[in-house]
């Protein structure tokens, strides 16, 4: 987060390349820190909504692969025909 935070305002995005993480991981650690900061236990107010946000994206994310599953074991089931030549 520091490192983050220190980075000039273009070289913050090649920061989070490089860890593997996203800009809503960086709202929500401010969010949580900025929870405990005010006296708050980190896990009300902006975090909540982050964790809904979270439970949202994974639940998106398991329909995705949910949808991909099926879709890649109907294409396998398919029987395969030549392609006629042109």
């Amino acid at each position: 987060m520091a490192e983050y935070e220190a980075a000039p305002h273009g070289e913050k995005s090649a920061v989070l390349r490089r860890e593997g993480l996203f800009h809503s991981h960086v709202q929500e650690w401010t969010g949580a820190r900025a929870g405990r900061a005010t006296g708050g236990t980190g896990g009300t107010g902006a975090a909540v909504v982050s964790s809904s946000t979270t439970a949202s994206r994974l639940s998106r994310a398991e329909r995705e692969s949910d949808r991909l599953r099926a879709e890649n074991a109907r294409l396998n089931a398919k029987p395969r025909r030549p392609r006629p030549r042109l």
